[in-house]
């Protein structure tokens, strides 16, 4: 049973009879004319295309063996050497305004940034007052000290004058008690000399009267006179010890007279003593708010956020006004003016290979144009030993195993500036502006460094 034709059969079959009707036809030559054949080669061209294919390949064999250096490319940035010097808040505060920027260049003593010291300025207003009120009360107090000095000293004046009186009268008694006992002792001597003399005067009238002498009358009248000057004798005897009883009296005046100036004197003195003691603290109190005055008007001074040296902001932590700090936050890294540079550049683990220490490099600085300024010219000073990973930042999403790591790698400058084709001489940035390394690495030969960028595509 037939099958039936399909396209691609007939097509087939078409194509078959064409060619078949294509060998059934005879073949005709194309006959040739003597123009159409190519000239024969020159002795000159022969000669120069010997010439070329030496040339060709000694080029060739020079590029095999001819060490050409293999270049390095990484980004960079400039970093100070050393340790960065940090401002930090000396207290605790709200910013009120911040007087620098990222990059600017300032001095030793100058300020970025103020705190609100509206607190301190209160409690300033409050010592101020305190310290005008203490001193009043002390003039107040020297015033009463005053009056009751002067008191004190007219009291005492007044108890010494007392005193004196008392004691004049104690003399002028002592003195009359001692004349009135002179003239009882003289009285006495006066009585027993007359009472002697009429002793004897009785003795010889009584001998007489008993001899018949003499009457008994006479001799009677004798002895009258006998006992009368011993009576005489006896009252002057009672004179010879006067009273003393107003020597006591003046000694007791004198004694309570002290007494009662003693007693009004330390009252005084005890009144004095008090407001002294008031003064005492008062000063007391005064000093320590003249102390905490004076910390107050050193911490004016801390309000203002200072600068320790002369160099750059390299980095500044304040993001706006009102921002609240404390003690001890760094607000700022500054770049000493006098410390050196250093460029640190990244280079990928595949081309470490190729960078030693010592090598030059040349580098391109972002800032500047390349075709203006040139490159900066360097030396590897430093490899580091181990790759480094990326960290991720904080906020950012990115993991670091997303980014390669690198080495990173110590350039030296052989100078902090350059200059402009037209002799302008600039300073390159410092503050972590962005380069690109161009190092020499190990040499190769010309056909390796063909073969790279052939391989790479560059």
């Amino acid at each position: 049973m037939n099958s039936p034709v399909t396209g691609e059969d007939f097509a087939f079959r078409q194509g078959f009879a064409l060619r078949q009707s294509q060998l059934d036809q005879p073949e005709f030559l194309i006959p040739l004319r003597n123009d159409e054949f190519l000239p024969a080669l020159s002795r000159w061209t022969t000669l120069g295309g010997l010439v070329l294919l030496s040339a060709m390949g000694a080029a060739t064999g020079l590029a095999a063996v001819t060490p050409s250096p293999v270049l390095v490319r990484a980004g960079a940035v400039v970093r100070p050497q050393g340790e960065l010097k940090v401002v930090q808040a000396n207290a605790e505060g709200t910013i009120e305004s911040v007087k620098v920027k990222t990059g600017d260049k300032i001095q030793r003593g100058q300020i970025l940034a103020t705190l609100d010291d509206s607190r301190l300025e209160t409690r300033q207003r409050q010592l101020e007052g305190s310290l005008q009120q203490a001193q009043l009360q002390l003039q107040q107090l020297q015033a009463q000290v005053t009056t009751l000095e002067t008191q004190r000293l007219a009291e005492q004046n007044l108890t010494e004058r007392a005193i004196a009186s008392a004691r004049a009268d104690l003399l002028r008694i002592e003195r009359d008690h001692t004349d009135r006992k002179a003239v009882a002792e003289k009285d006495v001597q006066e009585s027993e000399a007359l009472l002697a003399a009429a002793q004897t005067e009785y003795e010889a009238y009584a001998a007489a009267a008993a001899a018949g002498v003499l009457p008994r009358v006479q001799a009677e009248g004798k002895h009258q006179a006998y006992k009368a000057a011993r009576a005489r004798l006896e009252r002057a005897q009672t004179t010879l010890n006067p009273s003393a009883a107003s020597i006591t009296m003046a000694q007791e005046s004198i004694a309570q007279t002290l007494a009662q100036g003693n007693s009004t004197l330390a009252n005084l003195q005890r009144q004095k003593e008090a407001l002294l003691q008031q003064q005492a603290q008062i000063r007391q109190q005064m000093g320590q708010e003249r102390q905490e005055l004076a910390q107050v008007v050193k911490d004016f001074d801390k309000m203002n956020i200072r600068s320790q040296t002369d160099g750059d902001v390299l980095t500044l932590n304040l993001r706006n006004e009102g921002q609240v700090v404390r003690a001890g936050d760094v607000i700022a890294q500054v770049f000493p003016e006098d410390a050196s540079l250093v460029i640190k550049a990244q280079i990928s683990p595949q081309d470490i290979g190729q960078v030693e220490v010592g090598q030059r490099v040349s580098m391109r600085v972002s800032a500047y144009s390349y075709t203006d300024y040139g490159t900066l010219e360097g030396v590897v000073s430093a490899i580091a030993a181990d790759a480094i990973a990326p960290q991720a930042q904080a906020g950012n999403s990115t993991v670091s195993g997303s980014a390669p790591p690198y080495f990173e790698v110590t350039i030296e400058p052989k100078t902090r500036s350059f200059a402009q084709r037209r002799a302008k001489i600039c300073d390159y940035p410092w503050n972590g502006s962005p380069g690109r390394y161009c190092g020499s690495g190990r040499d190769g030969s010309h056909t390796d460094f063909a073969q790279s960028r052939l391989l790479t595509g560059i």
